[in-house]
């Protein structure tokens, strides 16, 4: 992750408190997709969320690593205008984004 964005920040707190530094970077990237390459192709390693691992592990062969930062989830929302008709592509990427959320929900 590029360096001064919140993840960056909770990935920094969770490498001081094991006692140990941030490897060094070699790529930084906000793109999942160009840090998924890299995993996969590359022979980098990467953090992402467990959503974006169960995404993509199997198209990409990717396994996780037994390590946990102690890094909780974070809480992602959905905001609007207020008095604004939404159109039908945002109706059906609410409904969908619903979906998804509740199957992560029922797989807890």
């Amino acid at each position: 992750m590029p360096p001064n964005n919140i993840i960056s920040a909770l990935i920094a707190e969770a490498f001081q408190r094991q006692g140990l530094q941030l490897p060094q970077e070699r790529v930084a990237s906000l793109s999942m997709h160009l840090r998924t390459q890299l995993v996969a192709n590359a022979g980098f390693i990467t953090i992402m969320p467990n959503s974006m691992l169960k995404f993509c592990s199997r198209q990409w062969a990717l396994k996780a690593l037994p390590i946990e930062l102690g890094i909780e989830s974070r809480h992602v929302s959905i905001i609007t205008l207020k008095h604004r008709t939404f159109s039908p592509v945002v109706q059906l990427f609410i409904e969908h984004a619903r979906e998804v959320a509740k199957s992560l929900a029922q797989r807890k």
